[in-house]
């Protein structure tokens, strides 16, 4: 038994396919201009990664208290580790 694709997934009798593949190619080229500039942020040596991480990761603003309470909770959990 063959399963039949419904009628809704065929493009409709003649509605071109270009502006899908389109919009497809325009998602994929965006997504990929997004990541390529995440990959070239860098971080001195000398940067705490508790402060990128609270800023980058949870989005937090230095100065303000969500990232004094962000950074005091790493120190808490640096200073267990020790």
């Amino acid at each position: 038994m063959m399963i039949q694709p419904s009628a809704e997934s065929y493009c409709p009798v003649g509605q071109p396919r270009g502006p899908v593949i389109f919009q497809r190619v325009c998602v994929v080229l965006v997504t990929t201009l997004i990541l390529a500039g995440c990959a070239k942020q860098t971080w001195d040596p000398d940067t705490d990664p508790n402060m990128v991480a609270c800023r980058s990761t949870y989005g937090f603003t230095p100065g303000t208290p969500n990232f004094d309470k962000c950074m005091e909770k790493f120190k808490e959990i640096d200073a267990q580790k020790k």
